[in-house]
């Protein structure tokens, strides 16, 4: 993976590579959210460390909704948080999320997600998710 200095200021949207902000969209909820994931990661491993000023105003783009209802969707299909990562740098081809999810998870799953989180309909994400148990 790329060793990528973030500034927890500035947050990880600014890294996101174009691919991956053209194929879901600059304005799209879904960068903003993941960016705000992996930021809000970041200062609590520097917190831990005690690396953390805080009063420092984290490079925030989206809602807490938006952020936990992506935290749901990776602590329940395992292994995505990581393909998440390496579509967003670019790493690993745009669409890559989609195929994994649809693999472990049905075909479709991804696409019937993510079209409920652009609506902010946070519970029906939630609802997606947990049929897959």
């Amino acid at each position: 993976m790329a060793n990528i200095p973030i500034n927890i200021r500035n947050g990880f949207f600014e890294h996101w590579c174009d691919d991956f902000l053209c194929h879901y969209g600059i304005e799209s909820e879904f960068p903003k959210a993941l960016s705000d994931l992996y930021t809000i990661k970041v200062a609590k491993m520097m917190e831990k460390k005690g690396d953390f000023d805080p009063d420092t105003k984290l490079g925030l783009f989206s809602c807490e909704k938006a952020v936990e209802s992506l935290r749901e969707l990776i602590t329940e299909c395992e292994g995505v948080g990581k393909v998440l990562y390496k579509e967003g740098f670019g790493t690993a081809v745009v669409g890559s999320v989609r195929a994994y999810i649809d693999q472990k998870c049905g075909n479709g799953v991804f696409d019937l997600w993510l079209n409920h989180f652009e609506r902010k309909e946070y519970s029906k994400c939630l609802e997606v998710i947990r049929k897959l148990h």
